[in-house]
């Protein structure tokens, strides 16, 4: 289970980096290897700026550890948008 510290951090200016952020900490970070969780705890000290750049994909971060994250993340949150989406999440509702 996460730390409080880490989803306070998650809380962000804009509603888009809160529900990216906090999805990947709640869903994937206690399973992720600690290589990832590190670099999780090392995106999480960028400005929001530079987060909402990597969220749009309009730029991609040069640490390697990083760039690995956000394929993770990237394709996790596409998984839960699509798992959210689905027919049978429709008839759940």
């Amino acid at each position: 289970m996460p730390d409080g510290r880490l989803k306070w951090q998650c809380r962000r200016g804009t509603v888009e980096l809160d529900l990216w952020l906090s999805r990947f900490l709640e869903h994937v970070y206690d399973h992720a290897p600690e290589a990832l969780q590190a670099a999780f705890r090392q995106l999480l000290t960028l400005p929001d700026e530079q987060l909402l750049r990597y969220l749009w994909q309009q730029t991609q971060p040069q640490d390697p550890s990083l760039a690995d994250l956000l394929r993770v993340m990237n394709i996790s949150t596409h998984t839960s948008v699509c798992a959210a989406s689905s027919p049978e999440s429709e008839r759940a509702l």
